[in-house]
Parts: C-alpha cells; sequence; structure tokens
C-alpha cells in the first residue's frame, strides 16, 4: 500500500511512506515525522505497535503514544532548537537498517 503524507498548502513537499525492514527483515517503523509549531516541535514515530517503544529514547517536555489498527504512533515534544539533534538520535536508534 503507498501512504502519501502533503501538507495542507499543495505547494509543499510530499512524503512518501515505504515498509522499512529492520533487525533480521521483520517490518520496523514506517515514518519518522516532525511538526513545529511556535517555539516547540513535535516528533512522531509510526510503526507496528509490538515492535514500537511506548516513549522515544530523548528528553522531551512532554511525550506519548496510542496504538490503532496494529499500529503504535509514539510521539514527544521538544524545543524547535534541539529538533534536529533529537529527531537524528530517533532515527538512528529506532529507523537506521541493522547489519545481519
Amino acid at each position: 500500500m503507498r501512504l502519501v503524507v502533503r501538507a495542507l498548502d499543495s505547494n509543499q513537499p510530499m512524503t512518501e511512506v515505504r515498509p522499512n525492514l529492520w533487525r533480521g527483515g521483520d517490518p520496523g517503523p514506517l515514518m519518522l515525522a516532525v511538526d513545529r509549531k511556535e517555539r516547540i516541535a513535535r516528533i512522531s514515530l509510526v510503526g507496528p505497535a509490538q515492535r514500537m517503544p511506548e516513549i522515544l529514547p530523548l528528553p522531551a517536555s512532554g511525550e506519548g503514544s496510542f496504538d490503532e489498527g496494529g499500529l503504535r504512533v509514539v510521539w514527544s515534544e521538544v524545543p524547535i532548537a534541539q529538533v534536529a539533534r533529537a529527531a537524528q538520535g530517533v532515527h538512528a536508534a529506532l529507523m537506521a537498517p541493522t547489519s545481519v
């Protein structure tokens, strides 16, 4: 199934979400997203509920998760100044392919 994430403004870039094979070929996280509002950014990760953490591995001012249809959405809020480093850390810890 092809999933395309778009902004409300059609002139903005789109993101195509594809399955991510993770640790030995098992399905892993599907999407890492960053949403900015004023001075806070929300980092969200979506993937199979059984393989996802309940919180992201980073210091956050707010965090949470919920499960829906076998998927888990995990999110954390961080200051805008820290968002690039935080997103890279989440990607490295949870999305980067590992050698088998």
